[in-house]
């Protein structure tokens, strides 16, 4: 899969394992990126992927494999943290933006 143009991740090419279950579509694919990436909603240690829409909030009516990768797409695009299961990268995020914003404050 390319990365999305306008993300973090374009110009670069990830690899997936797409698995999926005896019932599927009822229950989603187990998906996991093979290629490293830092994603939010990605597993660094398994390269699980830990988004709702393809977890826990899966739709039946999204079962295509078109429309999975389009899910998969769209997250890289624009990551969410509600289920964040990397809360230590998203952590060191937040605190390298607060870090760098307090480098930037007016001396007073």
């Amino acid at each position: 899969m390319r990365g999305p143009e306008g993300s973090d991740y374009e110009g670069k090419i990830f690899d997936l394992e797409i698995r999926f279950p005896e019932n599927y579509p009822l229950s989603p694919p187990n998906i996991r990126f093979t290629s490293r990436i830092d994603h939010p909603n990605i597993s660094t240690e398994t390269g699980q992927v830990t988004s709702d829409v393809l977890n826990h909030a899966w739709d039946p009516k999204i079962a295509s494999l078109s429309q999975i990768l389009q899910a998969i797409f769209a997250m890289l695009k624009h990551p969410k943290s509600p289920v964040v299961k990397e809360r230590d990268l998203l952590n060191i995020t937040m605190s390298s933006k607060r870090k760098q914003k307090d480098c930037f404050k007016p001396s007073e």
